[in-house]
């Protein structure tokens, strides 16, 4: 009886240590996977009182009629070629400044701000009238009230697809667009984003700076 132990045991012992010599088979990455229920790319981005994504310099400016010759629109747009800019511009319109487009195309928003890059709108931003506004807007006290008017409106996700951020702050990300809604003190504004129009801002001023510092002599 203690010859067959001792085999059995031996045996057993063997096959642990011929399993423990044996490495273990790596495992294949975990992909992310896109769970984003918005496929929009910016081309197919909706327009906002008729401003889009896309649209030039001249097709934004004609809509406030005066704006070309306000010295900060003159001096962003000047100022958008090289260091720091980059092909960017940013340019804001209080509708306060703009009477005539406030009571009728913008009515109920108090300013319409737009990035530009090489000419072309690459992010446009709607904030609304609130209860501090004349005449007064709505209040939301939750980012996703404002986001279903938004959806109804723009046929977008419901907000339950919308990633949180910070509070009253939601993001929906579609392809290459970023479109964020926000309701801060009760306020809301809607911003629509060209995401992959920066990502070249940030490399043409990265081969910038490196060609500086190639030619560089100390």
């Amino acid at each position: 009886m203690s010859r067959i132990f001792m085999t059995m045991l031996a045996m057993a012992l063997g096959a642990i240590a011929g399993s423990a010599q044996t490495p273990a088979q790596p495992q294949a990455p975990v992909q992310p996977q896109n769970t984003s229920k918005c496929s929009l790319t910016p081309a197919q981005a909706p327009a906002i009182r008729g401003i889009k994504l896309g649209m030039s310099t001249e097709e934004i400016v004609s809509l406030f009629p005066g704006s070309s010759q306000r010295p900060e629109i003159k001096k962003a747009l000047e100022s958008s070629e090289g260091y720091p800019n980059y092909g960017v511009a940013r340019l804001g319109f209080q509708l306060l400044t703009y009477p005539t487009v406030a009571k009728d195309r913008f009515a109920g928003i108090e300013g319409i701000s737009v990035t530009l890059f090489d000419g072309r709108v690459v992010e446009l931003r709607a904030t609304y009238a609130g209860r501090d506004s004349r005449p007064r807007g709505p209040v939301w006290p939750n980012v996703d009230d404002f986001i279903a008017k938004l959806s109804e409106a723009y046929a977008l996700p419901a907000a339950r697809d919308w990633r949180q951020g910070a509070q009253n702050y939601k993001v929906l990300e579609c392809d290459g667009l970023d479109i964020e809604a926000t309701t801060p003190n009760g306020s809301a504004s809607v911003s629509l984003r060209s995401t992959k129009s920066f990502d070249t801002s940030r490399e043409r001023a990265a081969e910038v700076e490196e060609k500086i510092r190639k030619e560089f002599r100390p």
